[in-house]
Order: structure tokens, then C-alpha cells, then sequence
């Protein structure tokens, strides 16, 4: 395996350049927030939720735009940006890395987007939505 200068493997070194610039937006939020003004970092990467998330998992991009945007934020806290909803909710209300329980917190808390769910079920595995809908056959 080849290595860079320092001696980390090429895999290595992008994980650590993304966690570094995951940190230093973080620390870009955190001073924004307590030192006057809002910013909605939506390049930000992990913290998508619901639709956001499906779309970034399974590559999918509605022609519409999604009208409301949910992220794990700091605290919950709603915002609106050019006609679009932004949500974010805290790390406690983060559903399970999972189709299932994105699709669910979507449906519950974004409404229905049908255009995106067309586009989506085109790519998600058929036997992935039947094993999430026989494990709710209730739908609780």
C-alpha cells in the first residue's frame, strides 16, 4: 500500500482532512452562535437527516427542490432560507442510520415528497423496502 510523507495511507489521510474541516466548520457554528449572527452550514457532511439523508445514501436528486431541509444541529431551531425550510433538531432525535427509519422521520416530520420517493424507490433495492415494510406491518 503506498503511503503519503507522514507515513498514513492516502484512505487515512482524506478521512482525516474531512474530519478536520467537519471540526473547523463546527467551531465556525459554535462562534457564530455565540458571538452574534446565524449560519446555515449546509455543505456541512453527517449531520443530514430524513430526506437529505436518503438523497445523499442512495445518490438521489429531485428535480424540486425539497421544500424543508432537516439536520442534527446544536439545538432545535427552525430557519427559513430562499423559500426552503431549514430544521435542526438535536442529536437525540438523529433516527438509526437506516431506509427505514429516514423514511419514516421524513414522512413524519418533512411531509410527503412524491417526486423524490418516485426517484428514490427507482434506486433502493426492492427487498430493502420489503423487509422495512414487513417489519412494521402496523406501520408503528
Amino acid at each position: 500500500m503506498q503511503r503519503l510523507a507522514e507515513g498514513i495511507a492516502p484512505e487515512e489521510h482524506g478521512k482525516k482532512i474531512k474530519r478536520l474541516l467537519e471540526l473547523f466548520l463546527f467551531g465556525i457554528l459554535v462562534f457564530k452562535h455565540f458571538f452574534g449572527g446565524i449560519i446555515i452550514l449546509s455543505t456541512m457532511s453527517g449531520d443530514e437527516i430524513g430526506y437529505s439523508w436518503l438523497a445523499a445514501r442512495y445518490k438521489v436528486r429531485a428535480i424540486q427542490p425539497l421544500p424543508v431541509e432537516s439536520r442534527i444541529g446544536l439545538r432545535r431551531q427552525t430557519h427559513q432560507e430562499a423559500g426552503r425550510r431549514v430544521e435542526y433538531y438535536t442529536e437525540a432525535m438523529r433516527p438509526q442510520a437506516s431506509l427505514g427509519a429516514h423514511l419514516a422521520f421524513a414522512l413524519k416530520h418533512e411531509g410527503v415528497a412524491l417526486e423524490f420517493l418516485a426517484r428514490l424507490f427507482a434506486e433502493v433495492p426492492a427487498e430493502a423496502l420489503g423487509d422495512w415494510i414487513s417489519s412494521e406491518p402496523t406501520g408503528e
